[in-house]
């Protein structure tokens, strides 16, 4: 009896040790897990409020005073370090509404999956239906998605009477079912709608080209009419917009799309990311490249992509400005990135327009984006650097604008570069050969030999002909945006280790007479 009650009362000890043992960890692991999410939490760039995956941008539309914008949202993803999810395949439509792109309120999921047989919500177009188009009354929120499910790409469409906040299907079937084509019935997706002319088109991505379908009504029946062959395949996310010319009265079409860099006869090195062309739409509505206008880079970055343009009217023809926003990651290596469980985030907002740099017979139609929400941010301070041609600056959550007074007859190089416990980017701009590099490295294990996220990006930057003398810096915990005097962007994904704090150094070659305006956006 001794023995017996011994064995129990060792079985209890273990069982007690264990227990508290385990509360312990968990104690630790929930303080743990607190920092832990400090380190990825931004400020100022959208992102999932929970755990799960968040990825292209649908677009959406302006009502009362408010910015109503959707993205994918997978909340039942959970991926390791080798990108296995253990969680469940399947995405969303996520709404959040916004006055001034900065401060966000999450709304919540406005089209959930398993709605139809066809499962799941992917890439595609939200707009306002104002002209009442689909006859479910004025105001309407149309959305023209794809489907991923049952192993095979459908277009389907769904609507929303109460503002945006719960869609319903426009019908359980597809509005384009994949076995209408027979070219390449396996890429078949993000459309794009549009009204011109009395008929209804869609441009959809497939593979290499995007195919063009037309039809008389909204949900009638679609019948391919053409397509388009751009550069850099494999090919998502079209958009297309008719943009008049600044300070002209010409009018161009002008295609934006997801595409990638890094291969093939067309490779300029830079990878996925977003891309532009110029041209017009034939009598087929394809879309026609104008001779001499080369297909060009929209940002320059690794991780602006699956963008999607917005506008406050129906039609997209005859437009002064847009406004784009994008899907911060690539496929390349977005499950390989230390995360808390929340994957994926969304650029800051740009205003976007389009002139012609060239001249009338010689045009260079180019696109120029403003970063969009800090118009009214205080500046924190103001730094002047006197004899001096470098500085150093804590990092944190700020905008920075470097002030490059001199610039007229600079022909040597600015340096900058960002330094962490984990990463590294150094940025060059070359005044000599007109070029502007930027190379990102990490400690960690799984990205040190990741070639998406690590090789250099190297690009022609018309810096003799800046357009700005000044260098902006937005500067979140787990992004940098930047904008360069020639006017390009450059996106890209960053991390923290726990309790670490970048190091921004800035220095040139010569004696520029330099400043510099600090904004302090930790408490926006």
């Amino acid at each position: 009896m001794s023995k017996f009650r011994w064995i129990i009362t060792a079985f209890a000890l273990i069982y007690l040790s264990a227990g508290a043992y385990f509360f312990a960890t968990l104690s630790s692991y929930s303080n743990y897990q607190k920092s832990f999410q400090e380190r990825f939490s931004n400020k100022f760039h959208v992102q999932m409020q929970e755990t799960g995956l968040m990825n292209d941008i649908l677009g959406g539309f302006y009502r009362d005073g408010y910015w109503h914008v959707y993205y994918l949202y997978n909340n039942e993803a959970v991926f390791d370090d080798d990108g296995t999810n253990h969680g469940k395949w399947g995405s969303t439509m996520y709404h959040v509404t916004t006055k001034d792109w900065i401060h966000w309120n999450y709304i919540g999921i406005a089209a959930d999956k398993d709605l139809t047989y066809y499962n799941d919500i992917s890439s595609g177009t939200v707009f306002e239906d104002k002209n009442n188009f689909f006859k479910y009354g004025e105001g309407t929120i149309i959305a023209m998605v794809s489907s991923f499910a049952r192993n095979e790409q459908n277009i389907m469409g769904y609507y929303s009477i109460d503002g945006g906040y719960n869609f319903i299907p426009i019908k359980d079937t597809p509005i384009i079912n994949r076995k209408q084509e027979y070219d390449n019935p396996g890429d078949f997706r993000d459309p794009f709608f549009f009204k011109m002319d009395g008929k209804y088109v869609m441009y959809l991505a497939q593979n290499d080209n995007f195919g063009v379908w037309v039809a008389d009504e909204p949900t009638g029946e679609y019948f391919k009419t053409g397509k388009y062959y751009a550069k850099h395949p494999m090919l998502e996310c079209p958009n297309i917009f008719q943009m008049n010319v600044k300070n002209s009265n010409k009018k161009k079409f002008v295609l934006f799309y997801g595409g990638n860099g890094g291969w093939g006869q067309d490779s300029d090195n830079l990878y996925t990311g977003t891309y532009y062309v110029v041209g017009e739409i034939d009598n087929n509505y394809v879309f026609i490249p104008d001779e001499n206008q080369e297909t060009k880079r929209f940002d320059f970055g690794p991780d602006y992509y699956a963008a999607k343009y917005m506008l406050n009217q129906q039609s997209n023809l005859n437009v002064d400005k847009l406004i784009s926003t994008a899907w911060l990651g690539s496929w390349s290596y977005i499950y390989q990135l230390p995360d808390d469980g929340r994957i994926g985030s969304m650029s800051v907002a740009r205003e976007v327009s389009l002139e012609n740099t060239g001249t009338e017979n010689k045009p260079n139609y180019t696109i120029n984006s403003d970063f969009l929400g800090f118009e009214n941010t205080l500046k924190t301070k103001k730094v002047e650097l006197i004899n001096k041609n470098s500085f150093t600056e804590i990092g944190g959550i700020f905008k920075m604008v470097i002030n490059l007074n001199n610039l007229n007859n600079f022909n040597s190089n600015i340096n900058f570069e960002l330094n962490a416990n984990s990463y590294n980017a150094k940025i060059k701009l070359d005044f000599t050969n007109n070029k502007i590099s930027v190379k990102r490295s990490s400690t960690y294990k799984n990205l040190k030999n990741n070639e998406g996220f690590s090789n250099i990006r190297e690009y022609y930057a018309d810096l003799k002909n800046f357009k700005n003398n000044s260098i902006e810096i937005l500067l979140d915990k787990t992004t940098l945006e930047m904008k360069f005097p020639d006017g390009s962007t450059f996106t890209m994904l960053k991390f923290l280790e726990e309790n670490d704090n970048e190091i921004l150094t800035f220095k040139t070659d010569d004696n520029l007479k330099i400043n510099y305006d600090y904004y302090d956006l930790s408490t926006i």
